[in-house]
């Protein structure tokens, strides 16, 4: 099915009949069931709300955070997969002037993210959809070949398009394909760790530049000089609070940190550094200890550097603070299947940017569970 949006321009749109009617097939093909009519009338609602936000994306209307409640047992995961199918198929076969619709799929699992894709090429008989996590890494080329990309949550997470524009190549390359914007964003389970804390000790922040090396200093000397002016900002903003006897001040506003850097290269080369044999030991557990602890250092510097902080003074230690949604809310028309979106703090967090969709009732009842527990007498 193809749909007028605005007043020149056609997009694939899959007919929301068409959808219901391909679910309820695969639901009882697999599970030898009927589909009850609120099961089906929940596929409708499913179908509407992926077609709403594609329009919407199109038009260039302001990102909406659209959540649908499945119930346990459901199967949205099933659902997003013929949806993506479906998609593709159409995708296929559309005429001149008439543009194909690109698909985001994010999962909680790196697993998970490998068996949606398995599962779309199977339902399609070809491939359409490519993973994209640190144990499968999609080409550029793959990217924007395929209809459907599928990524993990912390991949989603990661590729946020950051103040500073470090990430915005990645997240481009994940938005984008040969059909232009990809259309529709479907976040499949509720996102976990969605506010980021962040935080850096003033002592901490001198101790980890003190290990950097001259050689460190020549291949990275714009990122060192972004540390140098942290710690400088932070000496200075906590003699403010020494000072004025502040607990706590505002250092800077979002978009104004004094220094932003992508320290991603640094803290590989920081990660390699024999810190054991630095402070006179000869221990490997020693090495990897103070390796990660310094690398969080330098990534909590990271986000610092590219987002509101606060200075913070307990008892006789200074440190710089932040906290951020960890989501980009500019996503590409977002649709997430979350089955407690109405307990759900993030949705609070979006404020106006979040449709808590109704589900229609007796789409699935656990009335007549029987639960069996089993005991076990330890000895």
């Amino acid at each position: 099915m193809t749909a007028y949006i605005g007043l020149h321009e056609q997009y694939a749109l899959v007919s929301p009949r068409t959808f219901v009617d391909k679910f309820t097939q695969r639901w009882t093909e697999q599970f030898n069931m009927p589909a009850s009519e609120p099961l089906r009338k929940l596929r409708r609602i499913m179908a509407n709300t992926y077609q709403q936000s594609i329009i919407s994306t199109s038009q260039d209307q302001p990102s909406r955070w659209r959540v649908l409640q499945p119930p346990t047992g459901s199967r949205k995961t099933m659902g997003a997969v013929v949806y993506a199918g479906l998609q593709a198929d159409l995708n296929a076969s559309v005429t001149d002037g008439v543009k194909p619709v690109g698909v985001m799929i994010v999962t909680r699992l790196k697993a998970q993210a490998d068996e949606v894709v398995s599962q779309i090429n199977s339902y399609v008989r070809r491939g359409v959809a490519i993973a994209d996590h640190s144990d499968h890494r999609a080409t550029p080329e793959q990217l924007a070949d395929s209809d459907i990309v599928v990524i993990t949550h912390e991949a989603y997470t990661r590729a946020k398009e950051t103040l500073s524009g470090i990430n915005a190549d990645r997240w481009r390359r994940l938005t984008n394909w040969r059909g232009g914007r990809r259309l529709l964003t479907i976040v499949d389970e509720a996102l976990a760790n969605v506010v980021r804390h962040s935080q850096v000790k003033l002592d901490e922040l001198s101790r980890v530049i003190g290990y950097i090396t001259h050689e460190m200093r020549l291949t990275h000397p714009t990122q060192v000089e972004a540390l140098e002016i942290l710690r400088e900002e932070m000496l200075f903003q906590a003699g403010v609070n020494d000072g004025f006897q502040i607990g706590t001040a505002l250092a800077w506003e979002a978009g104004h940190s004094p220094a932003t850097a992508d320290l991603s290269g640094l803290r590989a080369e920081m990660r390699r550094l024999p810190y054991d044999r630095i402070i006179g030991k000869d221990d490997d557990k020693e090495r990897d200890r103070l390796a990660k602890r310094y690398d969080q250092t330098l990534a909590a510097a990271e986000e610092l550097l590219d987002q509101h902080a606060f200075m913070a003074l307990k008892g006789n230690e200074h440190t710089l603070n932040s906290s951020a949604l960890a989501v980009p809310l500019e996503l590409p028309g977002p649709v997430v299947l979350d089955a407690t979106a109405g307990v759900d703090l993030m949705y609070d967090l979006m404020e106006d940017r979040a449709d808590i969709i109704p589900t229609p009732r007796g789409v699935r009842d656990y009335g007549d569970v029987t639960l069996h527990v089993a005991r076990r007498e330890d000895r």
